[in-house]
């Protein structure tokens, strides 16, 4: 299946500016904020890197404006 020239095949945040942040244990975050009409609120996206080794953790996390929707870190994995 092949993606129109608008059509945002791989979501909301594809092709778009993101905010970019340092965040505790120097870690980078990257911030995007969703239209109101979403549900989701914005998207986290945080690379940490691990103490004494050559490796970072990374981390997604979606946030919700709803009470029906928690907001939870998906994905945490350390990447070597």
């Amino acid at each position: 299946m092949r993606a129109e020239p608008d059509e945002e095949a791989h979501g909301y945040g594809c092709n778009r500016e993101w905010d970019l942040e340092w965040g505790r244990g120097g870690a980078r975050v990257a911030r995007i904020a969703y239209p109101a009409t979403s549900a989701i609120a914005e998207l986290d996206r945080r690379v940490t890197p691990v103490p004494g080794k050559a490796r970072v953790a990374a981390s997604v996390a979606f946030h919700a404006d709803t009470p029906f929707t928690t907001c939870h870190s998906i994905m945490a994995e350390e990447v070597r």
